[in-house]
């Protein structure tokens, strides 16, 4: 939106249409166990470098060894990702479940929801995982910080991520009840900016613009 501003075009007509999350599926349900404190949900390819959230699961369980992360999705890299898990040593606390419909349900078992993508846009999967009341730890790429607030409700790190400082931050949430608490509170308030509600009165206002003449 910046952009075009600043090639000249009328603020009063520029708008953002926000990628939309559906509420009435995607939401907290205190009443189901937590089981995994890290999630991965996307498509096993390189560009989503899984390689590199193993390494920080690796150097986690040095310090908290019942960390584990669950991994939602298949793709060519799924073979390499299971043997770079035993070789780390880490295929104990690793559970690959590939695709998944039912994907809501496996958020609510999570703590938190990490990719370390070298690109993106904006994962919707982010928004549905934020609307189901996990944080989330993001690479600042794409429209990633448009959601994300460093240290409030997610973490933001550099591309390519680098796993050392990715596993201090999440080790730093997860043994901090009240702190995670907090972050968690603040992630669910993607309720009122992406909902479809939302997106739908944005789509009202566009309608509403009288064309140029």
């Amino acid at each position: 939106r910046q952009g075009l501003i600043q090639a000249g075009l009328a603020p009063e007509r520029v708008f953002t249409l926000l990628n939309p999350v559906d509420t009435t599926a995607f939401y907290p349900d205190p009443q189901v166990p937590k089981q995994y404190d890290l999630s991965f949900v996307g498509y096993l390819r390189f560009p989503k470098r899984v390689d590199l959230l193993l390494q920080a699961l690796a150097e986690m369980r040095q310090t908290r060894p019942e960390t584990n992360l669950l991994i939602i999705g298949n793709g060519a890299e799924r073979d390499n990702l299971e043997t770079l898990a035993d070789t780390l040593h880490v295929g104990a606390g690793v559970t690959f479940v590939g695709w998944q419909d039912n994907v809501v349900d496996y958020l609510r078992q999570s703590r938190m929801l990490v990719l370390l993508s070298e690109h993106e846009g904006l994962p919707v999967v982010a928004l549905e995982a934020m609307s189901t009341g996990l944080p989330v730890l993001l690479t600042d790429v794409g429209s990633c910080r448009t959601v994300v607030r460093d240290g409030k409700n997610g973490y933001l790190v550099d591309s390519p991520a680098d796993p050392h400082l990715v596993a201090e931050r999440l080790l730093g949430l997860l043994t901090d009840p009240e702190r995670y608490a907090q972050f968690s509170a603040e992630a669910l308030t993607v309720r009122e900016t992406h909902d479809m509600r939302q997106v739908t009165r944005n789509w009202e206002r566009i309608l509403t613009v009288k064309p140029l003449t």
